[in-house]
């Protein structure tokens, strides 16, 4: 063999061992959450094993309503055996999720009523401080080492506040006509962050969780909602480099209950067409040297029924893999969750994808998406 084709043959390997990299740095950690199914029926141990051994899940997101938690003061926040604590449903819910080989993602949010500043209702939650701003950042700080100790290495994977530049989640948006949202949640992304890693100095904690759209005008009510790209830079701002974070989190939804996962939005939304993008954006406003990790946090499709907006149970098929397969193409997505498992049939707005949004009918039959989910799922799972 020739100097000049030994060389040639050489490259070549190395350029199939670069492939086999780059296939394998596309694998993510693939799963759902489905806090209703999970917590409060009565078959959620049923449930579970569906999840893991007939939807392919292996990591669980459960929402950690602080003011659920603890509805009244702690004497010792950071002390998750304090008697105002009340872990009872997500120790079992954790204990579960482990016992089936399940890793864990909490998302901490939710102000109780003692702990929050004055301030308005918010729309949509079920507690009505809920979406304000504690009185006393180390109160969550506290709460947060509290949930991160008591579960230590049974959960690995956290985040802070859920969509917060919606109103809903956290309010105000604006003040005096000025977003004043990225700035309050990065005190409370801080805040949270100090107290997570108190609890566990080994847990990857993802900055962000925003919603994939915003609304034009100002309101000054819990519909205000800033563009998810346009929060993230005022987040960046007022982090400057003071902000550690394992990676970026968001909710990528399409529109509307009947567009499909190749929808196209154009920025300051972004859905999934705009990941790609998005990951530069997030690089460029935190001058990072390399690209973030992308965690998407909540994905998902209605179908009619039981939602007369939605889309058909095959639509939901096709658009539940054409999703993970939008998601695994992009290399620096290294976690997926699909909202939820299965429906609730009685489930009202705000609750809307609960309605529909199944791998599963209310009775529990499978429709279409679950076996389109699963074959994709176990294909590009992250192993542990």
């Amino acid at each position: 063999m020739t100097r000049t084709r030994m060389v040639a043959l050489l490259a070549a390997i190395a350029a199939l061992a670069f492939a086999g990299q780059a296939a394998a740095a596309s694998k993510m950690f693939v799963g759902g959450q489905d806090d209703r199914s999970f917590q409060l029926l009565a078959n959620r141990g049923e449930l579970l094993d569906r999840a893991v051994n007939e939807a392919g899940w292996k990591i669980l997101r459960t929402n950690v309503a602080w003011y659920t938690v603890a509805p009244t003061r702690p004497a010792n926040g950071a002390d998750s055996n304090d008697p105002a604590y009340n872990f009872a449903a997500l120790d079992e819910l954790v204990n579960n999720a482990r016992a089936r080989g399940l890793d864990v993602l909490i998302t901490i949010f939710g102000t109780p009523g003692w702990a929050a500043v004055n301030g308005p209702p918010c729309n949509g939650l079920p507690n009505p401080t809920g979406c304000l701003m504690p009185k006393k950042l180390s109160d969550l700080t506290n709460f947060a080492r509290a949930v991160s100790s008591r579960y230590g290495s049974k959960v690995r994977f956290y985040t802070v506040w859920n969509e917060a530049n919606t109103g809903r989640f956290l309010f105000p948006q604006y003040k005096n006509g000025k977003p004043v949202s990225p700035a309050n949640y990065v005190k409370l992304y801080k805040a949270a962050y100090k107290g997570i890693k108190a609890g566990n100095p080994k847990a990857k904690v993802a900055i962000g969780l925003t919603s994939p759209r915003g609304r034009k005008g100002i309101q000054n009510k819990g519909t205000d909602q800033l563009f998810p790209l346009d929060f993230m830079k005022g987040v960046a701002k007022a982090c400057g480099r003071s902000c550690k974070f394992d990676a970026y989190a968001h909710n990528p939804y399409p529109t509307n209950a009947k567009a499909p996962a190749t929808q196209g939005l154009p920025f300051p939304s972004v859905n999934l067409s705009k990941l790609g993008p998005f990951v530069n954006e997030i690089k460029k406003a935190f001058k990072l040297r390399k690209a973030p990790k992308l965690w998407i946090t909540e994905m998902g499709f209605r179908t009619n029924p039981p939602d007369p907006k939605a889309m058909s149970a095959s639509q939901q098929a096709q658009s539940a893999k054409k999703s993970l397969q939008i998601a695994k193409a992009n290399k620096n997505v290294e976690l997926y969750i699909w909202f939820i498992l299965q429906d609730d049939s009685g489930a009202p707005a705000p609750t809307a994808w609960e309605a529909g949004g199944g791998l599963l009918d209310s009775t529990g039959a499978p429709k279409p998406a679950l076996a389109a989910f699963a074959a994709i799922a176990r294909g590009i799972q992250k192993p542990y």
